[in-house]
């Protein structure tokens, strides 16, 4: 079921849905209504190019943590978990 708003307001549910943009490091702000909250931060892993490609993909790829927030996806690279693909 779609949310049918009212600015912020979900007239079906109640519930506010907002639409988060980044806003800083700490966090995000509503286009709609101007309200700010803090990040809620959830740590993600990925494999990325380390090194160049060849004709089936990368042949060098490092394994990086990340934080990224679950509301506006603003995200922070926290660094190399050590982990290399050869």
């Amino acid at each position: 079921m779609d949310h049918d708003r009212v600015g912020c307001a979900c007239r079906r549910c109640g519930a506010a849905v907002h639409d988060l943009v980044p806003d800083g490091p700490a966090i995000h702000r509503c286009t709609r209504c101007d309200i700010t909250e803090g990040h809620r931060l959830a740590r993600q892993l990925r494999w990325e190019d380390w090194g160049g490609w060849d004709s089936i993909g990368p042949w060098r790829a490092q394994e990086n943590e990340y934080q990224v927030c679950e509301d506006c996806g603003h995200e922070e690279h926290l660094g190399s978990t050590g982990n290399i693909q050869i």
